[in-house]
């Protein structure tokens, strides 16, 4: 029997997979498996990547395993550094990495210490990822969905540069620099299903966006400005996606997103935005009348004006956590986000218990000289 083009068995498990989820009525738990080598299923991806689905879908977090002790008791992994397995090690498996990682010595920072609002957002979340990161210079992995970010953001941008040499853009120069950006980036391990259905939602998303913009007065001031404003002890840098012209001196700051949508009370507290807003007043000489968060899965931006209280909460998260970060303090925070960690194989928090080889093997003497039927 000849088989269908393309990936049979996918198509064949989605269709299985569509029938299991028809048989709900009133609610549908979907679960899986945290700690295996073996990504999700592809298949709840594309329920969360489905912007009506994702307004309805509750996620809940795995319960985490408890923390290993900062120091356990016992002679240190030098004393037998010589040996794989030491008879002190019965409880846990020693890592020198986890060692390293829990460490407070080390080098400081160099000065002036420069923070962007991802360095912030990254220490916030998870101290010992920052360090893993941007200390021990560790790349981490691109996801299907960061790559398809960078393809919307950079056809937005190349639309809007493109509008300034030619206001009257037609659709098909929208299609070719969507075409463009997709063929410049680096898709990691996904299926080609899984890019054709990024491939339709991106151009669906795209052509809505230019619906609502291409007859618009041109106003960008700005695309893609970077900054480096010293502030106190530190040096906040960024990149701000664009600039709007409005009356007078001020403009609007447009920062695109990708992804499930923010309400409004959390877009007022988005920290970038508000960085962005004093470099933008501080260091650029701009007046920031208006910062809008503009998601393209949806088209949809949530704009505010700038406030004094909003800044101020900005400022004091830049000051603590650059305090922490000199400080050298990098606790592990395990929770939902660890299971999309590139970390997670070298994150202390997350190593398995293991028993030393002597012990299985007692036990394993202890029942072959039981009592014999």
């Amino acid at each position: 029997e000849v088989l269908p083009p393309g990936d049979f068995h996918i198509q064949e498990e989605r269709r299985l997979c569509y029938v299991a989820l028809t048989r709900a009525r009133q609610r549908l738990t979907l679960t899986s498996l945290t700690g295996t080598r073996r990504a999700p299923s592809v298949f709840l991806e594309d329920i969360l990547r489905d912007p009506t689905a994702a307004r309805d879908v509750e996620r809940t977090a795995p319960a985490t395993s408890p923390a290993l002790p900062a120091d356990p008791p016992g002679p240190r992994p030098e004393a037998g550094a010589g040996l794989l397995f030491t008879p002190w090690q019965t409880a846990a498996c020693y890592s020198r990495v986890a060692r390293w990682a829990r460490d407070r010595v080390g080098p400081p920072p160099a000065e002036p210490l420069k923070l962007s609002h991802s360095h912030i957002e990254t220490y916030r979340l998870c101290p010992l990822k920052y360090k893993l990161g941007h200390e021990w210079h560790l790349r981490g992995t691109s996801t299907p969905a960061m790559v398809f970010g960078k393809i919307m953001h950079g056809s937005v941008v190349e639309f809007f540069r493109a509008r300034q040499r030619q206001p009257s853009l037609p659709l098909e120069e929208l299609r070719h620099i969507y075409e463009q950006q997709w063929r410049l980036a680096q898709w990691p391990s996904a299926d080609a299903y899984q890019q054709q259905e990024y491939y339709a939602s991106g151009w669906e998303q795209l052509e809505i966006f230019y619906q609502n913009h291409a007859r618009q007065p041109l106003a960008v001031l700005e695309l893609e400005k970077t900054f480096q404003w010293s502030w106190e002890d530190v040096i906040l840098t960024g990149r701000v996606d664009q600039v709007n012209r409005l009356e007078g001196r001020g403009v609007e700051i447009v920062e695109y997103k990708t992804g499930e949508p923010r309400p409004p009370e959390k877009a007022q507290k988005d920290l970038q935005l508000a960085l962005y807003a004093l470099a933008a007043r501080h260091h650029l000489g701009l007046v920031p009348e208006w910062l809008t968060l503009y998601n393209l899965t949806m088209n949809q931006p949530i704009s505010f004006e700038p406030t004094e209280k909003t800044a101020s909460r900005a400022l004091e998260a830049v000051r603590d956590v650059a305090a922490r970060i000199r400080g050298r303090e990098f606790p592990a925070r395990p929770g939902y986000h660890c299971r999309y960690c590139d970390y997670r194989r070298i994150c202390p928090e997350h190593e398995q218990p293991l028993l030393h080889p002597e012990a299985k093997l007692d036990s394993a003497d202890a029942e072959d000289s039981g009592p014999k039927n």
